[in-house]
């Protein structure tokens, strides 16, 4: 990713700093970031269009774009045919296959046919005899806008179904999938929403990030009993995901913070770190129900490690705010040392830009909140290489020491193997993973969390069935975080607590624990 870095970094010089992400920057700031996503899309092997890989009884494949049209909810609609392992279409390094082999747009439409009856207590919608039905919901684009900030996440979860799917899929049914464009907005949410509990009917439904997107196809799924799960929100600060039935597949917005201040007040007492005697604490959080709850329990967590929350401002999303020069002087004027992003990187990147004319004088610190990537780590132009910041993700980096180490990083090392098989194998493979396994991985966490659960319940799968053996979860760790429990815990937004500590490097985030931790 450094040559992601040195062309943000050549656009900048371009166009300029205040052009590309200050006053009046708008066009230009989704110039660059449509430029990013279509690196992580088309760079290294990955074709310049989104397509769907058809393989037919000969062999013989067609490319069928992915009808994503901008300014429309857009889906990926796959019929889970399995492909004959290590073959990839000509000039793509990846993955071999996509499960399956349709593509449409807009509303979008089942590909799956006779579903199976369903009768009282035993829910059969979005089961046929040969397929399992999965709805998933993304930021496509942004707004419209050609980007995709789930990109490779997007491209994980793809990859992970087309492996599941070769290898027979679960119980003698492939996954049929489709992906719904969610804008990274409300509107966008309730979209996506109606795309897949009205129109695609699917077994089960899985979000990826983008809280206020999470409660609209949360809230329509909950209404539709359809089991849901997705990753972020709140959990002892509100109630609300719990009471919509949500299961929380990574760590919560009040783990993260509670782990960051633990985190913290250890790190001010080193006198080798960049947060030596640093002490109060400024957020900018988006402007959400179900983020902002949580500067309760953070400042509680702050006080509990010697550190005081000074302030916290609240933005909008990068679609409907593009300056913060107001917030940033309300956290200069409450003497902010250290700067914590509860909101989507992209903002962050704009208020790091403005920062630096501003001359603001503190450090930044992040626990997740998709700060924790390559593309992510790019966004911030060479600032938190410069400041050398730290922060914490609930998964290993995908290049670390002992990314492979079940020991250390949970199923990173199995998610890494299956990349590259998905990816055109050997040398291939791996020189795509070290360019998109930094989000990639998190395809694997969203599948193989309700995988477990579809291969426990046999070959007559019920959303009954489904959701009784989530609740059994004990320790499930086929993941690439921590283990998840959820037996006997009426509160099923838990999720993960173990964390990594990253720095930031130079195009690049080094861990600098070993693995996953509980404990700094």
């Amino acid at each position: 990713m450094s040559g992601l870095s040195a062309l943000v970094q050549r656009i900048r010089g371009k166009i300029g700093l205040q052009a590309m992400l200050g006053l009046g920057g708008a066009a230009a700031l989704l110039l660059v970031l449509a430029i990013i996503g279509a690196i992580k899309v088309s760079g290294g092997g990955h074709g310049g269009s989104k397509t769907a890989t058809k393989v037919s009884g000969s062999g013989s494949q067609a490319q069928v774009n992915s009808g994503i049209q901008a300014g429309a909810a857009g889906a990926t609609t796959s019929t889970a045919a399995p492909a004959a392992a290590g073959q990839a279409p000509a000039g793509r390094a990846g993955p071999v296959a996509t499960a399956g082999g349709t593509a449409t747009g807009g509303g979008g439409g089942s590909t799956t046919k006779g579903t199976l009856p369903s009768a009282p207590g035993a829910t059969r919608i979005g089961v046929a005899s040969t397929t399992v039905k999965v709805g998933i919901h993304a930021p496509v684009t942004l707004n419209g806008a050609p980007l995709s900030i789930a990109a490779d996440a997007i491209e994980g979860i793809k990859s992970y179904i087309a492996a599941i799917n070769q290898a027979g899929g679960v119980n003698g049914r492939t996954i049929d999938y489709q992906i719904a464009d969610d804008r990274y907005t409300v509107d966008g949410g309730k979209q996506a929403a109606n795309q897949l509990v009205n129109d695609y009917k699917p077994f089960i439904i899985s979000g990826t990030l983008g809280i206020d997107q999470v409660y609209q196809v949360a809230s329509a799924a909950h209404a539709a009993n359809i089991p849901y799960m997705a990753a972020g929100g709140p959990d002892t600060a509100s109630d609300i995901f719990k009471n919509l039935g949500m299961y929380e597949i990574a760590g919560t917005y009040d783990t993260h913070l509670s782990k960051l201040a633990d985190f913290l007040g250890q790190e001010i007492k080193n006198p080798t770190s960049p947060y030596f005697n640093k002490k109060n604490v400024g957020v900018s959080v988006l402007n959400s129900p179900y983020i902002v709850p949580s500067m309760g329990p953070f400042k509680d967590a702050l006080a509990r490690n010697g550190l005081t929350l000074v302030k916290f401002v609240t933005i909008e999303k990068p679609t409907d705010q593009t300056s913060y020069g107001a917030q940033i002087q309300q956290l200069r004027d409450a003497h902010t040392e250290i700067f914590v992003p509860a909101q989507d990187p992209i903002t962050t990147s704009r208020e790091v830009a403005e920062c630096r004319t501003q001359g603001c004088t503190w450090t930044y610190s992040f626990s997740d909140f998709a700060h924790d990537g390559d593309p992510d780590l790019a966004l911030m132009q060479g600032e938190f290489t410069r400041l050398q910041v730290k922060g914490l993700s609930s998964g290993c980096y995908y290049n670390a020491q002992n990314a492979n180490d079940a020991k250390y990083c949970a199923a990173l090392g199995n998610a890494h193997q299956i990349w590259i098989q998905q990816h055109g194998g050997g040398q291939r493979g791996e020189a795509d993973w070290q360019q998109h396994g930094s989000g990639g991985a998190a395809g694997y966490q969203v599948d193989h969390f309700w995988l477990k659960a579809l291969r426990d319940i046999g070959t007559d799968p019920t959303r009954e069935k489904f959701l009784a053996a989530l609740n059994a979860y004990n320790g499930y760790d086929d993941l690439v975080t921590g283990p998840i429990t959820y037996m006997n815990e009426p509160d099923h937004m838990r999720g993960v607590s173990s964390m990594v500590v990253l720095q930031a490097g130079v195009g690049h985030y080094n861990q600098l624990t070993p693995g996953l931790v509980d404990h700094f």
